[in-house]
């Protein structure tokens, strides 16, 4: 199916798969690449299929993946396809890669790391560095507009966007930086 992004003719499908191949490059340890991807038509769908409580409207996409292999249940992305509309294919490629970063990630990292870690890891295989989150994050710090300090795990899941913004470029920087 074509995807909601504004250029005519870029398939969702093709975003995901180019995220999951940019994942299998540069995800550390063995992931087999296999993903369940479900496009959402509503917030309330996003609710149904999440386990997340609150706050989503601040977000486009969830991951979930057990932490162990005898977990039952797929590695699954839930895409809000409403927030996801009017976005570029270039943005949804991005989003989709964070969140198979998510995926491929936590069999090796186990369910009892900091969000801060978690997070700032997703963003740092999705982004290229130098791009432009990172110049208005590093002009932000440098004009004082914005302390960087690792947020608290709830503050990952509670926020404005502009919060959460400062948060997930802090732990970027942070996984970078290591």
């Amino acid at each position: 199916r074509e995807g909601s992004g504004r250029e005519p003719g870029v398939p969702f499908w093709d975003r995901a798969e180019a995220a999951r191949r940019k994942v299998k490059e540069r995800a550390p340890g063995g992931w087999n690449g296999r993903v369940v991807v479900l496009a959402a038509l509503s917030h309330r769908e996003v609710g149904k299929t999440s386990v997340f409580d609150s706050g989503i409207s601040n977000f486009a996409a969830f991951a979930y993946s057990p932490s162990r292999d005898d977990t039952y249940g797929p590695a699954r992305i839930v895409v809000d396809r409403a927030t996801l509309s009017g976005r570029s294919s270039d943005i949804i490629e991005l989003i989709l890669t964070h969140e198979m970063a998510h995926v491929a990630t936590r069999r090796v990292s186990g369910p009892h790391i900091p969000l801060w870690l978690e997070e700032g890891l997703a963003e740092w295989i999705a982004r290229v560095p130098g791009d432009s989150a990172d110049l208005h994050y590093a002009n932000q710090v440098a004009t004082g507009a914005v302390e960087p300090r690792l947020a608290t795990d709830r503050q990952f899941r509670r926020g404005t966007a502009d919060e959460l913004f400062v948060h997930y470029q802090s732990s970027r920087t942070a996984v970078e930086y290591f």
